[in-house]
């Protein structure tokens, strides 16, 4: 599946996030859009529950940031996350570690 917006991406991701794979993790993490679709939005997980909220989110414990066409690109396997990490395409900020926790949550089939 292709999207080519940013409100598609939140369409059916509202539909298909799971905790499966998350093993009991709870986090509250925070995306910032920049760029033509920018926006914010917060995923709160809780042991059994992903939570999508537009705004941002009080105390999160990560926050990413990317331009939306990059955001784009990450969700359509256009762009390597860690690559794109690496050379500051996306920028995260809080606990790194965790960070490699949430891969199952932003697959998108």
């Amino acid at each position: 599946m292709s999207f080519s917006t940013v409100a598609e991406v939140f369409e059916k991701l509202q539909n298909v996030v799971s905790t499966k794979g998350l093993n009991g993790l709870e986090a509250k993490v925070q995306l910032i859009l920049t760029g033509d679709e920018q926006g914010e939005w917060g995923f709160d997980l809780e042991k059994d529950s992903v939570n999508i909220l537009p705004g941002r989110l009080s105390h999160p414990q990560i926050t990413i940031t990317a331009d939306s066409a990059d955001y784009l690109k990450l969700v359509n396997g256009e762009l390597d996350p860690i690559n794109a990490y690496m050379s500051g395409v996306i920028r995260i900020s809080g606990d790194l570690g965790m960070v490699m926790s949430l891969a199952p949550l932003f697959k998108i089939k």
